[in-house]
Formats: C-alpha cells, structure tokens, sequence
C-alpha cells in the first residue's frame, strides 16, 4: 500500500527519477517517447492505443503522426485517468503535478507511462529491467498555497537546470 493514499478530486505532485541517475531522457527520442506514453497512458483504453502503435508501423503512406493521432483518438475515447496541470522532464527525472479523475487513475497513469518508456529504452539500448529507481513518489497537495508553490516549481525546474540555481539570486532592475 502506498504511504499517499489517493483520492479522486485531489491534487499530487508525482516524480520519479532514473536508476544511477543515467541521464535517459536527455536523448530527444526517449523526451519524446516519455511524453508520448503520458498522452496515452491517461485513458482506460491506452491498453487499445499502445496495441495500435505496435501493431501498425509507418510506411510511406501512412506516417507515424498520423499513427499517433489514431492511437490517440483511441485513448480519448476511454475515460481520463487523471488531469495534468503541468509537469517538467528533466535528464534523469520527471515531475508532475496532477489531479486524479478516476478512482485509482493516478497509479494507473504512471504504472502504463513507466512501463512503455521502459520498454522502449530497454528495446533501443538492448537491455532489461527498470528504468527507475523503484516506485514512483507522490506527496499529497494539502492547501492552495502548496500548490502554487508546487506549480512553480515544476515550471522552474529546467531553468534551474539549464542556468544553475544561482539564476534566482540575480537582482533584476525594478525588483525588490
């Protein structure tokens, strides 16, 4: 059982970070791939969605945006699992900040999002076994000021990246 129970309704902040801190999702297709497989896995019917991706490869005619547009339509057509309000993909780790829409949506959500880049990595790395370092992290939003704080975060989290945490401490012309 989960130390964060959750609840349909409510706000959480859900990260995961990789095994060894490999940096996976620096690499543009695994960014990609992970973004793909949270489009899809919020659905009852992803099952059908990621189904139809394996199933059916680009040619010439038929595109791969045009495939995913299908399989999307797939997935929007099942019951959302949760509501994302935004989220951040960092080299070695992600966050999110979601509310959950369906009773055990959340868990749902990740379990399918980690399992596809999982298996996608590990078929294009010819490799096995997990991605991340064991279950994924969520912390429950309990007040509206933690969630901007938290919105915040999110957002800023790749600049603190790519400029260094010092960027924040620089004094702007008309800031106090």
């Amino acid at each position: 059982m989960r130390k964060t129970p959750f609840t349909p309704g409510e706000y959480y902040h859900i990260y995961n970070r990789t095994i060894l801190g490999i940096p996976e999702f620096k690499e543009k297709n695994n960014y990609g791939r992970l973004l793909q497989a949270f489009l899809l896995a919020n659905s009852t019917k992803s099952g059908q969605a990621f189904e139809y991706l394996r199933n059916n490869k680009p040619t010439s005619d038929v595109g791969f945006t045009l495939l995913l547009t299908n399989a999307l339509e797939i997935a929007r057509s099942g019951e959302k699992l949760v509501d994302v309000l935004c989220y951040a993909i960092m080299p070695d780790h992600y966050h999110l900040l979601i509310r959950e829409v369906k009773e055990k949506g959340a868990t749902e959500f990740i379990r399918k999002s980690n399992i596809s880049i999982a298996k996608y990595i590990n078929k294009n790395k010819e490799r096995r076994g997990t991605i991340f370092e064991g279950l994924f992290k969520s912390k429950h939003i309990d007040s509206n000021e933690y969630l901007r704080h938290l919105s915040l975060y999110i957002h800023l989290n790749p600049l603190d990246f790519i400029a260094g945490k010092e960027w924040r401490e620089h004094k702007f012309p008309g800031m106090k």
